[in-house]
């Protein structure tokens, strides 16, 4: 049976408003001494897929750190201590970041973002139905751009760049499927 590590101590090299990070002293289950091993503890992640009544996802483009690149992609954040919930804080970044707000935010699930060395996880979501009549408002240090693009942009293998993203896609995938049946339907067999 495999059996966890054991904290032995752990110190905070970095703890500020961008990034906490824990170097800890660790046991394993064989005697080994792991020192340091660093964890990164962040708050949950939020994704969400807006589709509007039309089929087309509201994309944002910005700035990602991370890669050095301005990317497009879907919209993302953190939950606040203020959220309530996770997809509270799946209706705030919609908002926020697009103007755009929905009545319709199906929960897609949740996954740790890297459990190797991170203490979050992201919780997915798909706007449906998404209109702009909400007001946009962006943290002092964002600049983003918003794109509709039609949803095989979108799905086309090698356009969204970051892995959670593409999680998000896969998952809503279902759900869309059952949308455009119902479209479809309806395109056919008028009422």
């Amino acid at each position: 049976m495999i059996k966890p590590w054991t904290l032995l101590s752990s110190r905070f090299p970095v703890a500020d408003r961008w990034l906490r990070l824990r170097a800890g002293t660790y046991e394993t289950p064989s005697g080994q001494i792991v020192e340091p091993f660093y964890v990164q503890e962040n708050p949950e992640w939020i994704c969400v897929l807006p589709i509007t009544a039309d089929g087309e996802v509201v994309c944002v483009r910005e700035y990602r750190h991370g890669a050095d690149k301005v990317l497009t992609g879907l919209i993302g954040g953190v939950v606040d201590d203020t959220d309530p919930s996770p997809k509270t804080a799946a209706m705030r970044e919609l908002e926020e970041e697009t103007g755009y707000r929905t009545k319709d935010m199906v929960a897609l699930g949740a996954a740790y973002a890297n459990c190797r060395n991170q203490t979050n996880k992201v919780h997915y979501y798909l706007a449906r139905g998404v209109v702009p009549d909400g007001k946009r408002s962006l943290d002092e240090h964002e600049d983003i751009k918003i794109k509709l693009l039609p949803l095989e942009t979108v799905s086309a293998p090698g356009f969204l760049q970051q892995s959670y993203h593409l999680l998000c896609l896969h998952l809503a995938k279902p759900h869309l499927q059952v949308h455009e049946r119902r479209q479809r339907n309806d395109t056919l067999n008028p009422k």
